[in-house]
């Protein structure tokens, strides 16, 4: 590989190395680059992408009854549901999402 690459050149290899299931350096060697300098490439480039195999980084709810005032809110993590009989406190629910969010 040439001494000189364009930004968008280093840009498009560091997406493909994310999208790999290569380590940096092996990455680096495949490519003809050196370890350490691809990997001040990937420092400079902005943040990885997320792979497609990771979770969602929200949570979705949903209210199960009218918009205006739910009877009834449930909010489902995969196959368990919080099930509440009225709207719950949003101070105290906001406190309970972040508490699961690490989860």
């Amino acid at each position: 590989m040439g001494a000189h690459s364009t930004t968008e050149h280093r840009r498009r290899l560091v997406a493909r190395w994310h999208a790999s299931n290569l380590s940096m350096a092996a990455f680096a060697r495949e490519h003809g680059l050196r370890p350490g300098t691809f990997a001040s490439w990937v420092r400079d480039v902005s943040p990885p992408p997320p792979r497609p195999s990771e979770p969602p980084a929200f949570l979705a709810v949903v209210a199960t009854a009218g918009v205006a005032r739910a009877e009834t809110f449930s909010v489902h993590f995969g196959d368990v549901a919080l099930r509440f009989e009225g709207p719950p406190s949003p101070v105290w629910f906001a406190a309970v999402l972040r508490e699961l969010a690490p989860c």
